[in-house]
């Protein structure tokens, strides 16, 4: 009899303490993550929010630079040579004079 009333007591307990955490709001709660089951407290879930938006920014910034310099490149190969503005506008493009495809290179001893 009185395991079953412990039981009883411990089932009550645990149903208010579920009830009191569903009144707090989501952001307030303290909360494990599933993957290390480590207690992450709001701050620490800003925090990772803040790390995983840099790290995007940066990913986005590293694509717009090799964008610009394949750009380049691939003008270079096409004979011109480009300068961008940092938004990426062409600001100043000039033909690459090509090399003839003549030999006008002259011996300076002839071997007559």
């Amino acid at each position: 009899e009185t395991r079953k009333k412990l039981a009883e007591i411990e089932r009550q307990k645990k149903l208010k303490q579920d009830k009191e955490n569903a009144e707090i709001p989501k952001d307030r709660q303290i909360r494990k993550n599933s993957d290390t089951d480590e207690i992450s407290s709001p701050a620490d879930v800003l925090l990772s929010k803040l790390n995983d938006k840099k790290m995007q920014e940066q990913q986005e910034e590293y694509e717009k630079q090799e964008y610009a310099r394949q750009w380049i490149l691939n003008a270079r190969k096409a004979g011109y040579h480009l300068e961008l503005s940092p938004d990426l506008e062409v600001i100043r493009y000039t033909p690459i004079r090509k090399p003839s495809q003549q030999d006008d290179s002259t011996d300076s001893m002839p071997s007559d």
